[in-house]
């Protein structure tokens, strides 16, 4: 009675997505349910359970026009484009979003309805974007990649998080493995193993988890997923290839046992790859910026523990002189949301533990700090 109550209200022209029913039962039998009295397995299991109802309810929303434009607006296009070049990448990506059975609201079955959908998200996103026109038929577009409006930018962007995730996480490990390489050969003469990559992949997965609310029962399996669908979509290539197993017994060359294995090479200039890096490089960013200025606070400042209102307050403070001084490549990394999941992941990395009652933050060992900087940097370029 409660929803039908909703959508009788009237809130002006909204799209409503109805998902499929959850079984708390089935869940919970799924999930091999833990003892009552264990406290820490029931906590877990109502994580479980909430992360599951998220993507649940992500799986059965449609990708929205303005999600699509703004997504290749940013990833893309910062800089500007014409309307027309801004069209053919929108359209590349809506058929992206359909090869993973996904569904876009507004959809334009020619070249006519395409633009006309296209403006119609633009004009909902008139407060972040720039239209130029001139005498001839092509508008420039361009994306207010300042504050406050990159963050709306960034806020319908998102919606494409949950769609292409995985495989921006196999993606954007791959092209940092290539940047870290320091070859500077074309890229098909870079190759990656297999168990390389998706260790990569794995790293880059807990870096974004809370940005991308990973059910981590499934994460190995979703990431081998994306490795195949970047092999057929060719932003990979797979090559076999064999290496030799080390027996230190064995002295006779010609007696060598060799194992098969599948290596993989970056295709050149993949249409897909500005969109699939440029999801999850601004969140790399994000957690780089945290964890500078933590070391920072740590080393420089030797602060020990700082109240967490007035940390917020000077990070952000921190944020914005970084931003002024031009230091910062991607400004909706400043997010508050962003850094305060940074905080998340590096109290289970050690990096500082938030002591919820004192309402306060102690700064750890800015040893441990400087080796976690190197994990993250693993995925800056």
């Amino acid at each position: 009675m409660g929803s039908l109550a909703a959508l009788c209200t009237s809130l002006g022209n909204v799209r409503v997505s109805f998902g499929r029913p959850v079984s708390l039962h089935e869940y919970v039998q799924h999930k091999s349910p833990p003892e009552l009295d264990d406290s820490m397995m029931v906590r877990s299991l109502v994580s479980d359970l909430g992360i599951h109802l998220v993507n649940e309810a992500a799986n059965s929303l449609a990708v929205t026009c303005t999600s699509i434009l703004a997504g290749v607006l940013l990833t893309m296009f910062r800089d500007g484009a014409p309307f027309s070049q801004v069209k053919r990448a929108y359209i590349m990506v809506e058929k992206a979003v359909q090869a993973r059975d996904r569904h876009s609201s507004l959809h334009g079955d020619d070249s006519a309805e395409v633009s006309t959908v296209m403006w119609h998200a633009l004009n909902l996103l008139v407060e972040h974007v720039r239209v130029v026109r001139s005498n001839d038929a092509d508008p420039w577009i361009e994306p207010k990649v300042v504050l406050p409006n990159v963050f709306g930018l960034a806020y319908y962007g998102n919606g494409l998080m949950h769609t292409f995730g995985y495989d921006a996480i196999v993606a954007t490990a791959a092209c940092a493995l290539y940047a870290r390489s320091g070859q500077k050969s074309i890229r098909a003469e870079l190759m990656i193993e297999e168990e390389e990559l998706l260790a990569h992949s794995l790293h880059l997965a807990e870096l974004v988890k809370y940005e991308l609310v990973l059910d981590w029962s499934t994460v190995k399996m979703n990431l081998s997923n994306s490795l195949n669908r970047l092999v057929e979509c060719d932003f990979l290539k797979a090559h076999q290839g064999r290496r030799v197993i080390v027996d230190e017994d064995e002295e006779d060359d010609e007696e060598r046992t060799f194992a098969r294995e599948t290596l993989y090479s970056l295709m050149f200039a993949h249409r897909l790859e500005p969109l699939l890096t440029g999801l999850l490089r601004p969140i790399v960013e994000a957690y780089w910026l945290a964890l500078i200025h933590l070391y920072e606070m740590k080393v420089e400042q030797e602060v020990e523990t700082i109240a967490d209102k007035q940390f917020y307050r000077v990070h952000q403070d921190w944020l914005h002189r970084q931003v002024d001084a031009g230091l910062v490549r991607f400004v909706e990394s400043t997010a508050f949301d962003c850094q305060l999941n940074a905080l998340r992941l590096y109290q289970e990395w050690n990096v500082v533990e938030i002591l919820s009652r004192e309402r306060l933050i102690r700064l750890n060992s800015g040893d441990e700090m400087l080796r976690q900087i190197d994990r993250v940097l693993m995925f800056k370029y």
